[in-house]
C-alpha cells in the first residue's frame, strides 16, 4: 500500500490488462451470439480478428503517453538550446 500511495507503483497497466481482457471476453462472446445467429463470417471474424484488435487498441493506450512524454522532453531541449 505504501508504494501505491508514494508513486512508486503505476496502476495504468495493471487498468489497462484488465480492459483488454474484459475486451477480449466481450469480443468473443459477441463473436459467438453472430455464430449462433447465422452470421458466421462475421462471427469468425470477430472470434478471430477481434482480441488482436483490442489488443493494439490497449497498447496504444500505453504506449501514447511515452509518446507526449518524449514530445515535451524534445520541446524542453530545443527551447533551453535557443536560449544559449
Amino acid at each position: 500500500m505504501g508504494d501505491f500511495l508514494s508513486f512508486c507503483t503505476m496502476i495504468t497497466p495493471f487498468i489497462v490488462q484488465i480492459a483488454f481482457r474484459l475486451g477480449v471476453l466481450g469480443v468473443v462472446i459477441t463473436g459467438f451470439v453472430n455464430l449462433f445467429n447465422h452470421r458466421i463470417g462475421y462471427g469468425l471474424l470477430l472470434i478471430v480478428l477481434g482480441p488482436i484488435a483490442v489488443r493494439v487498441y490497449c497498447e496504444i493506450l500505453i504506449f501514447f503517453p511515452h509518446i507526449r512524454k518524449d514530445r515535451w522532453q524534445q520541446t524542453v531541449i530545443i527551447h533551453n538550446h535557443s536560449r544559449i
